[in-house]
């Protein structure tokens, strides 16, 4: 996800008010946010982490608590009127609110689930009764039991209750009962003390400190905001939390989360009944009815499934799979209006091939939603690509930044073609574009981010990166999205966030004046011509794992073209490591790449990762049967490194290997790769699909696991054997044995340690060992737990070799043991311990000190 972050400048915060979210213990490393922050993460990410970054990104934009009625009437629903209604409703309400109670009936304990359907009975009511005529189109049910996955392999987490649109017919286990793609969320607990904001205390600071309970309130609330955002197209988002006897409204945009002072419902519904009656009125509920209508017609259905296959053939999709009983293509491909570039105020109706292409992972920022889709229409017309996106207000749209792009022309070498863009009109006031609350926000003294809705239509049609079908065909796409970078600065326009998904594939190439990759995305860039260019260039810009590692370490520097040039680098890098088989040598060991992936990409600033790599793993990159990307790569890098030799050792590099960083010489780094004829075949290059990688804790816990169990099958397996060979012994003594239960002492010799170590061989005729007398016996299969025993302070552990091999290996292992140690600390526990050792048929002996020292006196 791109940031925006001006240098030395405090963080964007709600209010003076604001949370200080980094004061609780469960406050979130930079390793952990990042992870969330972009869709490049390599490891696997904990649901745990996951909502504690959803917790963190929203306490960054709370505003409030504010009183009740401003929030109702200012806040949420400005202009609109609540009918009055009748006393009787309001007492059936009162009556049914005063049932919700968490007291488990003879127990001092208390539970949310008691709540649950109590609560659901009593907003239902207020939907069928409160207001007079028709119901409210709205239904509440109780779905905390419930957790469906968000996707394959996703997350898996529910509110208490959700609020759901009320259907004429309603098709059960259709996708649409998914509680994320509902009209808003509901979280319960028990007590008024799990309230975020209950006996609130500031800080000097004026910052809210959260206690542990209340901030695993707080984190789960804006887990499932971010979901609901992720799941349907928002221009805002209601919910509710229910704390014992009291309830705190919310409201979420791409700027802000505004919350409400608490209510006692059961004292006072009438706050309760407005929210729920402006919820099912307001606004379409704040679902963005122009992205998101279903398809009804059959003409419209066989569009998408037409489409689809030609897509998937084409390589822009990859073949459809539901993420949930119920999920279709016909059911998650939807209706987009986009105004008419001829006609300003005219709209225009295309058809989405499915679910977006790409979506983002939180609320806050610009929230792209990318989906292909056709002219519903005209359906001979090609595909098109619809960005969603909510554009910071003081910058240029991206309309006017390709229009300088092309200056005049209709379309650039290496640059995506542009059809149409334009604010998408509010759904309440239709004259005025649909904005955030920021504005009005500011006007109280805070600093918000102020958004406007935008959509974005693209005529260009690629494939991902990742999507490659061949490694020649990804290296000519880069090359020529470089040389699409180089056209753009030639007509002063800096993209500054090149990334994986900023890149494309052509589709149709002879469409692209002959590119076979092309630029997207130039939302961030830079014109010349702006008049607050020298600032906008300060700004540190971009998607973070990608962006050069100079505008990290350098807080004066200036975004300047080879800063691009260089995150070129890292996206070559990101996606041959990912989606090929590549190695790194170290140490003339051969290591997989992927393991270099997480201090690469996963965590920022990563500049001291990427210099090491660019110095000492770069060079040994090699990618397998691929000559010509190996040397692509490694001759890249080196342009990168050359960029950043220290102060010492540039004394003694010429100026012209220095800062070598530009177009041309980037651009014949790849050419000279493209031009070998040592290219693997295409029919197995194509991109390999990546698996996630187990976070590194959870990785060292399966070892661990494995290792363990490793040992415990070995131990069965040596104590069943040893069982075996004892119940043998036991019944055929061997010539010379002592029979069972007597016993024979015999002088140890000086070095009996090391005699003992090596047992007499199965089948000679040698004398077994006797044992002290009254010594205890050793137990068959006691060696197991003496390998997985810590050995207790006043005792002796000896391992007995299991086989005679190893038994003369460690026998001449330990020989020099007693040479090698000249003196010991307590001679006397030496002693001990040597007198105490005893070994018997391949088994482990522990025995005490004063086990030994009665041992002795028998003994004489």
């Amino acid at each position: 996800m791109p940031a925006r972050i001006a240098r030395s400048a405090p963080p964007r915060n709600g209010n003076a008010n604001r949370l200080d979210y980094s004061r609780s213990r469960s406050h979130l490393s930079n390793n952990d946010r990042v992870d969330l922050y972009h869709k490049f993460s390599s490891e696997k990410l904990k649901q745990t982490v996951h909502r504690q970054v959803a917790g963190a990104e929203a306490a960054k934009s709370v505003h409030g608590p504010v009183d009740i009625d401003s929030f109702l009437e200012i806040d949420c629903f400005p202009g609109m009127k609540v009918c009055g209604v009748k006393n009787e409703s309001v007492v059936n309400i009162t009556n049914l609110l005063c049932r919700v109670d968490p007291t488990i009936i003879g127990a001092s304990k208390r539970s949310e689930r008691l709540m649950y359907s109590p609560l659901a009975d009593a907003l239902n009511e207020i939907a069928n009764k409160a207001v007079t005529g028709r119901p409210l189109p709205v239904k509440f049910d109780v779905c905390g039991d419930l957790r469906p996955a968000e996707e394959i392999g996703g997350f898996r987490t529910t509110p208490d209750l959700s609020i759901q649109p009320r259907r004429k017919s309603k098709n059960s286990g259709s996708s649409s009962d998914y509680w994320a793609r509902g009209l808003g969320v509901i979280e319960v607990k028990a007590t008024e003390q799990e309230d975020p904001w209950y006996q609130r205390v500031s800080t000097s600071a004026g910052e809210h400190e959260f206690t542990e309970v209340q901030l695993k309130t707080w984190n789960q609330i804006q887990e499932y905001a971010v979901m609901a955002y992720r799941a349907v197209p928002r221009c805002f988002l209601l919910g509710m939390g229910f704390f014992g006897d009291v309830v705190r409204f919310f409201r979420w945009d791409r700027s802000s989360i505004i919350v409400s002072d608490p209510v006692h419902y059961k004292v006072d519904p009438a706050p309760l009944i407005t929210f729920v009656v402006g919820l099912a009125k307001f606004a379409n509920s704040g679902i963005d009815r122009t992205a998101h209508t279903s398809l009804s017609t059959k003409a419209e259905l066989a569009l998408v499934h037409s489409c689809y296959d030609e897509a998937v053939h084409l390589g822009i999709l990859s073949e459809y799979t539901p993420h949930r009983d119920g999920d279709t293509l016909d059911g998650e491909s939807t209706r987009i209006i986009v105004e008419s570039p001829q006609k300003p105020g005219l709209y225009e109706t295309f058809i989405s091939i499915g679910r977006p292409m790409f979506y983002s992972r939180f609320i806050r920022g610009r929230g792209t939603r990318v989906w292909l889709a056709k002219r519903a229409d005209r359906s001979d017309d090609g595909f098109v690509v619809i960005k969603d996106t909510w554009r910071n207000e003081s910058r240029w749209t991206e309309g006017e930044i390709y229009g300088s792009i092309y200056k005049g022309a209709e379309s650039v070498f290496g640059v995506a073609r542009f059809y149409h863009d334009f604010d998408v009109p509010d759904p309440v006031s239709t004259e005025m574009p649909c904005c955030t609350a920021a504005a009005r926000l500011n006007e109280e003294g805070t600093d918000l981010t102020e958004r406007i809705h935008h959509r974005c239509v693209l005529s260009s049609v690629g494939i991902p990166l990742d999507r490659f079908k061949s490694t020649k065909q990804l290296l000519h796409a880069i090359r020529d999205a470089v040389e699409g970078h180089r056209n753009m600065c030639s007509n002063g326009v800096l993209h500054r966030d090149i990334s994986p998904h900023n890149i494309m594939i052509s589709v149709y190439p002879e469409r692209e004046l002959g590119a076979r990759g092309f630029l997207i995305d130039p939302e961030l860039a830079t014109v010349d011509t702006m008049p607050d260019l020298a600032t906008e260039l300060h700004y540190l810009t971009g998607t973070p794992p990608f962006m050069a590692i100079d505008r990290w370490v350098d807080d004066e520097a200036d975004h300047e073209a080879w800063h691009d040039l260089e995150s070129f680098f890292w996206v070559l890098v990101f996606i041959v490591i990912r989606h090929t088989p590549c190695y790194i040598t170290q140490k003339r060991i051969d290591k997989p790449a992927v393991e270099f992936l997480p201090s690469l990409y996963d965590t920022y600033p990563s500049d001291r990762n990427k210099k090491t790599f660019l110095t000492d793993d770069a060079p040994n990159v090699t990618v397998a049967d691929n000559p010509p990307l190996t040397a692509c790569i490694r001759n890249f890098a080196s342009i990168v490194r050359s960029h950043y030799f220290d102060e010492q050792y540039k004394k003694h590099i010429p100026l012209e290997e220095q800062n070598m960083l530009t177009h041309d010489r980037v651009i014949s780094v790849m050419q000279e790769a493209l031009d070998s004829a040592d290219w693997p075949a295409e029919a197995g290059d194509a991109a390999i699909a990546f698996e996630p990688l187990e976070r590194r804790s959870a990785q060292q816990k399966q070892e661990v696991a494995a290792a363990l169990n490793a040992a415990r099958l070995k131990a069965e397996s040596g104590r069943n054997s040893r069982l075996s060979r004892t119940s043998k012994s036991a019944q055929v003594p061997k010539p010379g044995q002592q029979a069972h239960g007597t016993s024979q002492l015999k002088p140890k010799p000086s070095n009996a340690r090391n005699t003992l170590a090596v047992p007499p061989a199965r089948n000679t005729k040698q004398k077994a060992a006797v044992p002290p007398a009254k010594v205890p016996q050793p137990v068959v299969g006691q060696q197991a737990t003496a390998l997985r025993t810590r050995k207790r302070k006043g005792s002796s552990v000896e391992e007995e070799p299991a086989n005679e091999e190893l038994a003369q290996k460690r026998s001449r292992h330990r020989a020099p043991v007693a040479s090698r140690t000249p003196v010991a600390r307590n001679t006397r526990s030496a002693a001990r311990r040597n007198n105490a050792t005893s070994s018997s048929q391949g088994t482990t002996r522990i025995v005490t000190r004063s086990q030994t020292r009665r041992a002795q006196q028998r003994s004489g």
